[in-house]
C-alpha cells in the first residue's frame, strides 16, 4: 500500500497520457480513410458546406488588415478584393458589406475620401435600412445591425 501511495502521482500522470492519446486518435483527422472520403464526423465535405470559402475569406481579410497596419496599401487592397470576391461568390450580404467597409478604410488611408465614401454607401445599400432576416451566419446573430452602425460611424468620421 505504501508503494501505491508513493507512486500515485505517476499512475495518475500515465493514466492522463493514455486518455489524452486515445482522445487525440479518436478526434484527429482520418489518416486511414480512402482519398476523397470526407474527414469530418458529419460526413459532409467542407467545400459543399462553404466553410472552406469562409475560412479563406477570413484569412484574406486578416492579411489585408495586417498589411493596412503596415502601410502596404496596394497589397492590402489586393487581399481585401480577394475576400470581397469570395463573399460575393457565397452571396453573403453582410460579408460583402464588411469587405466594402475594409476597402473604404484602405481608400481613406490613401487619402481617397470620395472612393471611401462610395464604398461605404455601397455597403450600406447592401445591408438595407433595417435588419432583415438572413440565413445562418458565422458572424453571429444581429451582425447586420452592428455592421450597419459601424459603417454609419465611419461614414460620419470620414465626412461623407
Amino acid at each position: 500500500m505504501e508503494i501505491f501511495k508513493r507512486n500515485l502521482i505517476w499512475i495518475a500522470f500515465f493514466a492522463f497520457l493514455v486518455l489524452a492519446l486515445v482522445m487525440i486518435l479518436n478526434t484527429g483527422p482520418a489518416v486511414f480513410n480512402e482519398p476523397g472520403a470526407p474527414e469530418n464526423k458529419a460526413g459532409t465535405d467542407k467545400a459543399a458546406t462553404g466553410i472552406a470559402e469562409v475560412n479563406r475569406s477570413n484569412r484574406y481579410r486578416t492579411i489585408g488588415h495586417m498589411l493596412l497596419k503596415k502601410g502596404e496599401l496596394d497589397r492590402s487592397e489586393e487581399f481585401h478584393r480577394k475576400s470581397l470576391a469570395l463573399e460575393e461568390k457565397m452571396k453573403s450580404r453582410v460579408g460583402t458589406a464588411i469587405q466594402r467597409e475594409n476597402l473604404a478604410l484602405v481608400f481613406n488611408a490613401r487619402g481617397e475620401a470620395a472612393r471611401a465614401c462610395a464604398e461605404l454607401r455601397t455597403a450600406l445599400e447592401l445591408l438595407g435600412k433595417s435588419a432583415e432576416p438572413t440565413r445562418y451566419s458565422f458572424k453571429g446573430e444581429g451582425v447586420a445591425d452592428r455592421v450597419r452602425m459601424r459603417i454609419v460611424q465611419r461614414h460620419q468620421a470620414i465626412g461623407c
